[in-house]
């Protein structure tokens, strides 16, 4: 997403029209999808659920003008995308790194195996 968002912010092309306006899409949907995440992410105890919600609105804001915007300058709407896209990457990026841990001593689930299940008894 952030090279694309580089990309497009650098070069535009007769195709934005379109684009703008499926990536909008993709955008806010992603927004409101990472919102609940934020959520989910602050009921856990995560220190930057805020930080998560923040790019959230950015990048969902940044999703409508393209939905609801996509007939305006061509310039405009270039830098616009780009922005969306970076801001998307970024937001992406920043869920992986805040949410997703790897605890290294953490044993994996034994649920339905026969010789735990005959321990507990």
């Amino acid at each position: 997403m952030i090279s694309l968002g580089f990309i497009t912010t650098v070069k535009s092309d007769s195709v934005l029209y379109f684009l703008c306006i499926a990536l909008g899409i993709s955008i806010l949907a992603d927004g409101l999808f990472k919102m609940q995440i934020a959520i989910d992410a602050k009921r856990f105890g995560i220190g930057a659920w805020w930080l998560i919600v923040a790019l959230a609105v950015v990048a969902g804001a940044v999703g409508l003008l393209l939905v609801f915007r996509p007939a305006e300058s061509l310039r405009v709407m270039t830098v616009l995308l780009g922005s969306a896209l970076l801001a998307d990457g970024i937001l992406n990026m920043c869920v992986a790194i805040s949410t997703v841990k790897i605890i290294h001593h953490q044993m994996p689930d034994d649920i339905g195996r026969p010789d735990v299940i005959d321990a507990a008894k």
